[in-house]
């Protein structure tokens, strides 16, 4: 299969990122064009393999009424995400045992390590912006987890766990490996509650 047939084409991508953009900006937030083709061609890409279609017929299931769906989930995950915070002064309301804890901690470093292999079907840049955003969330967990005396369970923010669900769910769907995949959308559902 040539490269260009496993993206979308042009002229769609350009018009459907411009109709992503404008549904973002009604909702109150902004999107760049960049992140809009990123996104419009990793769910092109998702659905295409799950339907096991083309890459064109995979483009005729993101109508408007999908990409509202789309934005408006994408919206309610930053919102809970909250983008921006320092996570490890956020309020630590939400508890794990040490043994999730562990699990999730072991999680984020498979999907570091699935990122930094140089065969995962990701552009260059985009594993490495990856690679860096699951080894913070590495840093931070391990830097709450070391805050929490005793072995009892450890508050985390919500914010932490719903950062974490995402990136395995995101993983889980960049890899051929199915154990692995198992694994990370079974640590995404620990890390959702």
């Amino acid at each position: 299969m040539s490269p260009s047939s496993t993206r979308p084409g042009r002229a769609w991508l350009e018009e459907r990122a411009e109709r992503l953009i404008e549904m973002v900006n009604d909702r109150g937030m902004t999107m760049t064009d960049q992140a809009a083709h990123q996104l419009l061609t990793e769910r092109v890409q998702a659905v295409a393999e799950r339907m096991r279609v083309g890459v064109r017929q995979a483009q005729t299931y993101l109508t408007d009424e999908a990409l509202a769906g789309v934005v408006d989930s994408m919206i309610d995950t930053l919102a809970d995400e909250a983008p921006g915070a320092e996570l490890a002064t956020e309020p630590r309301t939400a508890t794990l045992t040490v043994g999730t804890l562990g699990r999730l901690l072991a999680g984020l470093a498979e999907v570091a390590l699935l990122y930094t292999d140089p065969t995962t079907a990701l552009p260059a840049n985009d594993r490495a912006r990856r690679t860096h955003e699951v080894l913070t969330l590495l840093s931070v967990t391990g830097l709450i987890q070391a805050d929490t005396s005793g072995s009892g369970p450890v508050p985390v923010p919500p914010a932490l766990l719903t950062r974490i669900a995402r990136i395995l769910t995101t993983a889980a769907e960049h890899t051929d490996n199915t154990d692995l995949a198992a694994v990370l959308r079974r640590d995404a559902m620990r890390a959702s509650g």
